[in-house]
This record gives C-alpha cells, sequence and structure tokens, in this order.
C-alpha cells in the first residue's frame, strides 16, 4: 500500500482546520502532487483510491499523471468533520471553546468537535475501508490518497497504538507512506518520506 496526503491546500497554508469542508490545492500543492508522481514513476501501482473531497482525488490525479488508472472515489476516506471548528485555526479555537479545546491534544474514542465526528466514528469508517481495499486487492500494489488523519488513523492500526499517539505520527502534505500486508500481518517501510518534495516546506501541520 503507497498511503499519502493531499498537497498543500490554502487552509494548510493559512493552519486552519479544513475537516470535510472543500478547499482548494494552492500552487504548491499542485507542485508536490507532481513531485510524488515523480517519485512513484518506477513504481507499479494497480489501483488507486482517493477520498471524495477534491484536494485528494485531484492530487491522486496529477500523482498518476498519464496512467490509465481510475481513481475509485471512496468517501469513508474522509477526514474527521470538526462541525463549527472548520475553518478556525487552534488559536481561534482555544479563544472560543476554553474549555473543551484541549480535549483535541488528548483525543480519545470519545472526542468530538461541536457539531463534528465523534473520533471512534471516524476510526470505524476508516478502517474499515482500509482493511477492505487490503483485501480487494491482495498482492497488488495500491495508491491511497486520503488527509493527514486518516493517514494517521490507518499508521495507528497497523502499529497497534494508543489514541494517545495519533499527533505523535507526522503526516506531511504529498509524503510517502508504505505498507506490506502478509495475510493478516502488515509491516510498515517507510513513513512519512518526504525527500521528494521542495525542503522548504516539508511539513505544513494542520488539519485535513
Amino acid at each position: 500500500m503507497l498511503l499519502t496526503r493531499h498537497g498543500e491546500t490554502t487552509a494548510n497554508a493559512a493552519r486552519r482546520f479544513a475537516g470535510h469542508s472543500e478547499v482548494e490545492l494552492t500552487a504548491l500543492g499542485r507542485r508536490q502532487a507532481r513531485a510524488l508522481g515523480r517519485r512513484l514513476r518506477h513504481e507499479r501501482i494497480d489501483a488507486a483510491y482517493a477520498s471524495d473531497l477534491r484536494r485528494a482525488s485531484e492530487t491522486a490525479r496529477i500523482a498518476l499523471g498519464a496512467r490509465e488508472i481510475a481513481v475509485q472515489i471512496e468517501p469513508r476516506l474522509r477526514e474527521m468533520s470538526f462541525g463549527e471548528w472548520e475553518g478556525l485555526t487552534f488559536d481561534e479555537i482555544r479563544a472560543g471553546w476554553p474549555d473543551h479545546h484541549h480535549h483535541l491534544r488528548a483525543i480519545g474514542e470519545h472526542f468530538h468537535a461541536p457539531g463534528g465526528e465523534p473520533f471512534i466514528e471516524t476510526r470505524r469508517r476508516i478502517i474499515e475501508v482500509y482493511d477492505e481495499i487490503v483485501a480487494r486487492h491482495n498482492e497488488q500494489t495500491v495508491l491511497i490518497v486520503a488527509h493527514g488523519g486518516t493517514l494517521q488513523v490507518i499508521l495507528q492500526h497497523l502499529l497497534g497504538l494508543p489514541d494517545s499517539a495519533i499527533f505523535r505520527l507526522s503526516t506531511s502534505n504529498c509524503g510517502l507512506t508504505v505498507a506490506e500486508h502478509f495475510g493478516e500481518r502488515a509491516i510498515v517501510t517507510r513513513v512519512n518520506d518526504t525527500a521528494h518534495l521542495e525542503p522548504r516546506r516539508r511539513n505544513r501541520a494542520s488539519s485535513a
């Protein structure tokens, strides 16, 4: 499995939470997608999946370039919905919800933003679809383009980590993570490889 986050978006550049909101790729984000395509040019890819949010599906199509591979759109690969927090910065969330924002840093299965999706449901749908894709493509190489939180959940699942470890897993825009599956056994061989990206802006840290 070749796992990657979409390219930089306008929300990432402004360090705002996007969640289920539609936001556009920046010029840098499109360059990152093309760089990912160059990084993968010698890789065999049998199938490709992307979240139904445009930033993910557009990144997938740019990275695949001229390959005759249809991007299969899968809504369950979406980022968590952050409800009323979407479009806000962390500082704005802290100011507006002083008694609630700290739960985001100490995320657990019962966490949810006001009006947003419970983390336990986010994790359930992501793991469900990931396991389905793995089973459907036995001994094939699949590209999955999704979101920072989506990839963190998948890595948590594969590595058997607690919820509290999620924000210790870096998922840069168009960083590459690789997982190999041998029956029910998974080996993560690469995590957030950004060597193919522009060096000064590899780790744009914001949600979705």
